[in-house]
């Protein structure tokens, strides 16, 4: 299982002209094979008179990294394989990126072929704004007033992401604890609440957290 991973944030667009032709690339997050097919779909049908739509992504599934790429008519290896070696350099999961040429009547050669998917991608990525997800516990906590500030500094302190609070005669705080953080904060909050609290555990999910 991961425990972080490094993503976008939203989509980003970027083109390129090579020799007359555009080179169109697109990135998208994408939480799953299914997404990332949908949003495919979508590119392609948008598309329809591109000459090609070049893809590849990298999601995680089930426990299982996936990677798929398509060169879509291009000659093999030249254009979806570069775009897959730019996710994998960046380190990069959750991703989808489809780059989409107007060929402008000049040949590129496999080279330049793989110049400009490469390059293209990389302009996209470039105005991508990068975020990582970390392997977290849910947690309700609730703790009295009188414990309330001790308990929130050493939630910013340990980064913990705060989903919610709920004020009645007690506090209640749902939070997101990274994994491997998850006994010692809640012996800290043991220690500051003289064992006076209540902790309902929401199980595990990938938040993303200032880390």
């Amino acid at each position: 299982m991961l425990e972080e991973y490094l993503s976008i944030d939203s989509q980003v667009s970027a083109e390129i002209i090579v020799k007359k032709s555009r080179f169109i690339s697109n990135m998208y997050p994408a939480e799953g094979i299914k997404q990332a097919m949908y949003i495919l779909d979508k590119v392609n049908k948008k598309n329809r008179t591109a000459n090609h739509n070049v893809f590849a992504y990298v999601v995680f599934n089930n426990n299982m990294l996936y990677e798929r790429f398509s060169d879509d008519g291009e000659p093999s290896h030249t254009a979806g394989m570069p775009i897959l070696d730019i996710i994998r350099a960046n380190k990069l999961i959750n991703i989808l990126v489809v780059v989409t040429r107007y060929f402008g009547g000049i040949l590129l050669g496999s080279g330049g072929l793989v110049r400009a998917y490469s390059d293209s991608t990389k302009e996209a990525l470039k105005r991508a704004i990068l975020v990582k997800s970390v392997m977290s516990k849910g947690i309700e906590l609730t703790i009295s007033y009188d414990s309330l500030n001790k308990v929130l500094y050493e939630i910013k302190a340990m980064r913990v992401l705060v989903e919610d609070k709920i004020y009645t005669d007690k506090v209640l705080l749902r939070i997101f604890v990274k994994r491997d953080l998850v006994d010692q904060f809640i012996n800290i909050v043991s220690n500051i609440t003289n064992n006076d609290y209540n902790l309902k555990d929401m199980g595990f999910s990938y938040k993303k957290l200032d880390v």
